[in-house]
């Protein structure tokens, strides 16, 4: 059992307010001592851009950088050229849906749910509109459950990307994605899963999951706002085209429009990036990661029962 007297101290928001009980972590969350005091760090002590120089505050910068991709990596159990920093899990979901676009033809179909959240959902209806491929919707029970019987229904070779979240953010359904990533990718169709609601309050282990892209949100786990992940598998993220361009994801360029970009992750992380936030969010991922991940959902489950 979590000592949660122990770890609502570490919460300056709570220290401050000791009568509030906070209901809206849905929404976001608070940040521990830990998460604001390395923000902090960050401006009073070496704050540079990053992958920009070479003298020693931005040298500094770097190594926090890439120190935080190799921990984030870790904490998913992916690889750290399959990380990409992003703003949100909006941006990282709207990145997976440009980049499918080298992927579908008209007619092609895109699976998900009624009950995802709009971004998860308006980035595809693009999709629909431009390139004329259709968005099949998974039925649902009246719990938001998807049922293995009526997704392998939905599933056929034209099929090219299932997209869901692993919990909703509405009433706290969880899916079998480990099923049903299985189930797709027996029809070749890649899968993209929001973990937006379950990526700080379970483990996840992508390689075990064998999903194709994970897109979160740092404020979502005790991280700050402005910072987000996709994961994709690295054969992806080389294929893949960049929803931005232009400074520092390009190799080198021409004035008559040529262009090379960087290797991934660095081709999708055009201009200067949230450098605090990343350093924020993986103290967040290194504090959930200290209390347990597996303690996190057992404790969540007690509450739930």
């Amino acid at each position: 059992m979590l000592d949660v007297k122990e770890i609502r101290k570490d919460f300056p928001m709570l220290r401050n307010h000791p009568e509030l009980i906070y209901f809206d972590n849905g929404a976001t969350t608070y940040k521990p001592d830990c998460v604001i005091q390395a923000i902090v760090s960050f401006y009073e002590n070496y704050t540079s851009n990053v992958a920009r120089g070479e003298y020693a505050t931005a040298v500094m910068a770097d190594k926090a950088y890439a120190k935080a991709r190799k921990t984030i990596a870790e904490f998913i159990h992916a690889e750290e050229k399959e990380i990409v920093f992003t703003a949100n899990v909006t941006a990282s979901l709207n990145q997976v849906a440009y980049g499918m676009r080298k992927w579908l033809n008209e007619g092609d179909v895109i699976l998900t749910t009624k009950a995802e959240h709009a971004s998860n959902l308006l980035p595809f209806y693009r999709l629909q509109k431009d390139l004329g491929i259709k968005i099949n919707y998974i039925p649902v029970d009246a719990f938001g459950k998807i049922h293995i019987d009526d997704f392998k229904r939905m599933l056929n070779d034209k099929v090219k990307l299932v997209s869901i979240a692993e919990v909703s953010n509405v009433i706290g359904v969880t899916q079998e994605v480990k099923e049903l990533i299985q189930l797709a990718h027996q029809v070749n169709a890649l899968v993209c899963i929001d973990a937006a609601q379950s990526i700080g309050h379970m483990p996840i282990d992508v390689k075990d999951l064998d999903v194709d892209f994970l897109c979160y949100s740092s404020h979502k786990m005790c991280g700050p706002d402005g910072v987000g992940v996709l994961y994709g598998k690295k054969r992806l993220l080389e294929e893949m085209e960049p929803l931005m361009l232009g400074g520092g994801m390009n190799a080198r360029f021409s004035s008559n429009g040529d262009m090379i970009y960087k290797n991934a992750p660095e081709k999708f992380e055009a201009g200067t990036p949230n450098i605090e936030g990343v350093i924020g969010l993986e103290k967040a991922t290194e504090y959930l990661m200290q209390i347990g991940m597996d303690n996190i959902h057992e404790y969540e489950r007690e509450l739930r029962t």
